[in-house]
């Protein structure tokens, strides 16, 4: 069977130029073939190109690519990351790009303590914000509030109201719940038993 992409590699050496409807049918299909293939790719394998074949994937994510595409790439390179579905295309996009190119390593749940995490320098810090905000799932949210205020309740607070604390938390504006004092009928089953 032959190898289309050999062909189309051989016409494009010897200087084939296509009409303009037949270019544009032509790049349709390219894009609508690397919209498959790219999820298909590792990260790692994409880190390994070339810096000018890394440039036409990043200007691919950036520009080409549609929501389909980036949430398949994303769930590929970026497994544990919250779905995107709050984040609009150019997001997706920009934390694609800034994973490829490197900037950015896949989304893992932080393991700093609360005050692990304030004595991270400025920059850290604000990644790790950053990292909450856009990429971590409700789940993870929930789990480290439970770990860095441990007497706050998580019943019934979304999205935006674990992002609220952990925010407040991490940037020292607010302090972690001290534990409720008890009550003296249950000091004095403690001291009995």
């Amino acid at each position: 069977m032959a190898n289309p992409l050999s062909i189309l590699n051989a016409l494009a050496a010897a200087r084939v130029e296509p009409s303009a409807t037949e270019q544009t049918k032509l790049t349709k299909a390219l894009e609508k073939a690397l919209q498959e293939l790219l999820p298909k790719v590792s990260l790692a394998s994409a880190r390994r190109v070339d810096r000018a074949m890394l440039s036409e994937i990043e200007d691919f994510l950036a520009v080409q690519a549609g929501r389909k595409p980036l949430t398949a790439i994303a769930k590929a390179w970026d497994p544990k990351a919250a779905p995107l579905a709050d984040l609009t295309d150019a997001e997706v996009a920009r934390l694609l790009i800034e994973l490829v190119s490197g900037k950015r390593e896949p989304y893992a749940p932080t393991q700093h303590s609360l005050p692990a995490a304030r004595a991270l320098p400025p920059g850290e810090r604000a990644a790790l914000s950053r990292s909450l905000s856009m990429l971590a799932p409700t789940k993870d949210l929930g789990a480290l509030l439970k770990r860095w205020d441990k007497h706050w309740s998580t019943t019934g607070l979304d999205r935006a109201a674990l992002l609220s604390r952990l925010h407040a938390l991490l940037d020292g504006t607010e302090e972690p719940k001290p534990a409720q004092p008890k009550s003296i009928s249950t000091r004095r089953r403690e001291g009995a038993g």
